[in-house]
């Protein structure tokens, strides 16, 4: 019971997303990526679905094995329907660049094993050591999760306007997750977040390792997976039962399908970065400027490129994923969720003064610069790190500057945008805010802004090779 809680939702969305992407456009290697997504997508669709649950106060095990099994079979019989149907399609696959096997490829397989299994030791010494998690994790998430799986029909209590303390106004991806574990186990047991936190922990590395191994070669992405894994604060923070491990992991999934757009060749993908974008915004306020940024992020992209109409497409793709998911977060966020604490009681005016006094402005700047020298709980600056590692390897060949910059660029400026002006105008005290929170939220965009350091730079052999034209790409 307490395994099929957990695979069942991600079977239902690797046949979902099988469904999405045409069979014959689908690289090589690509069921693993298939497979690290589900994670997100399908404890994704499983939170929607069990929200809906509570509407009617049916969150038993029966309905949702019921539910989940009707969708598993549906999604399996639309599979098999279009495999008979395009039979002769569905044998063509879609000839996709692989990379020649290097020693460096290798040693750093044997690297980033390694720091896999080191890193497996270490959360599963922080969970025994922190059961229910970080504060954050038992007096928010977990929280309302017991609010949902023992308050029956009381569970709306969990947005009681006395609990303000407890930020009743956060979505609740994590908590129907959590909720759906217990109903289906019987019991709230600390293992169903632990397992939870575990599987995004997880996720996040094993999809940018797998993503950037088709788009960049193996090498490249062991190397982005073992810096992941090195990164002291990543796998505090995932232990600690936080929103903010998932939420990044919907960050990566949304901008890594984006980046396989070349290679797939279908505009459907766009429909799936939608619904993770979506996803981000269930998940944790800040998902909603993700969101924002997104759709900002990929008309810039539009503007500025010659041909707009596939761009435009694009974007229709990308809001038609987005929209169910919307339609969640608006339903919860006028239903049941009270007003974010960082905009009540707080007039125009008021904001207006803090926008203008430069002294808030000189704490913001400060607590960044140094939040972003010290970041990730490194003995030394990782970010100088990457940045003397770019100097001395180089931009790899086929980088096109509209494509794989003015993107991300353009996210990344808009999101640390936001997060700025949000410090300038929080009521809390300003310092507390940014020592409190500011590495959170640099490690939400560490994994995606990884995926496009090592998206853009050159593999090692590359770098290493006495003459690059002996390791191009080969094509089978």
């Amino acid at each position: 019971m307490f395994l099929l809680s957990f695979i069942l939702p991600l079977l239902i969305a690797f046949l979902f997303i099988r469904l999405i992407l045409p069979p014959q456009e689908t690289p090589q290697r690509f069921s693993f990526v298939t497979g690290f997504l589900s994670i997100g997508i399908g404890l994704g669709v499983s939170s929607c679905i069990s929200f809906f649950l509570l509407l009617t106060n049916d969150l038993v095990r029966e309905r949702l094995f019921i539910i989940d099994l009707v969708l598993a079979a549906t999604l399996g019989a639309l599979l098999l329907y279009r495999s008979k149907a395009n039979k002769e399609i569905e044998t063509v696959r879609h000839v996709s660049a692989t990379f020649p096997t290097s020693g460096l490829q290798k040693t750093f397989a044997i690297i980033f094993v390694s720091a896999l299994a080191l890193a497996l030791v270490i959360f599963v010494i922080l969970s025994w050591r922190n059961p229910h998690g970080a504060w954050d994790a038992f007096a928010i998430w977990n929280l309302r999760a017991r609010f949902l799986f023992r308050g029956e029909t009381h569970w709306p209590d969990a947005f009681s306007e006395h609990m303000t303390w407890s930020h009743v106004d956060y979505p609740l991806f994590i908590p129907t997750n959590v909720a759906r574990g217990w109903a289906i186990v019987g019991n709230d047991t600390v293992v169903v977040p632990i397992l939870l936190a575990l599987l995004f922990t997880v996720g996040i590395v094993g999809l940018i390792v797998s993503s950037l191994s088709i788009l960049r070669g193996k090498s490249q992405g062991y190397l982005a997976g073992s810096v992941l894994l090195g990164t002291p604060f990543y796998l505090s923070l995932g232990a600690s039962q936080l929103a903010d491990v998932p939420l990044a992991f919907f960050l990566l999934s949304s901008v890594a399908l984006i980046s396989f757009r070349r290679t797939l060749s279908s505009a459907r993908v766009f429909f799936l970065a939608g619904l993770s974008a979506a996803l981000s915004g269930w998940v944790k306020n800040e998902g909603l400027l993700f969101l924002a940024s997104m759709f900002l992020s990929l008309a810039v992209r539009a503007i500025i490129s010659k041909d707009r109409g596939p761009h435009l497409k694009e974007i229709s793709y990308f809001s038609l994923g987005a929209l169910p998911v919307i339609m969640v977060i608006v339903f919860f966020k006028t239903q049941f969720s009270p007003g974010n604490d960082i905009f009540a009681n707080q007039h125009f005016h008021l904001i207006l003064s803090k926008l203008t006094d430069l002294s808030r402005h000189y704490v913001v700047l400060e607590g960044f610069q140094r939040s972003v020298r010290d970041f990730g709980g490194w003995p030394f600056s990782m970010p100088i790190m990457l940045l003397f590692y770019l100097l001395v390897v180089g931009l790899h060949t086929e980088v096109d500057f509209k494509q794989d910059f003015i993107f991300p660029l353009t996210l990344l400026i808009l999101m640390l945008s936001g997060y700025y002006f949000i410090y300038i105008i929080t009521p809390q005290d300003l310092h507390w805010h940014i020592r409190s929170s500011l590495n959170r939220l640099l490690l939400q965009l560490w994994p995606a802004t990884l995926f496009f350091y090592f998206s853009i730079v050159r593999t090692p052999e590359k770098s290493l090779a006495p003459n690059e034209l002996q390791l191009q790409p080969l094509h089978r």
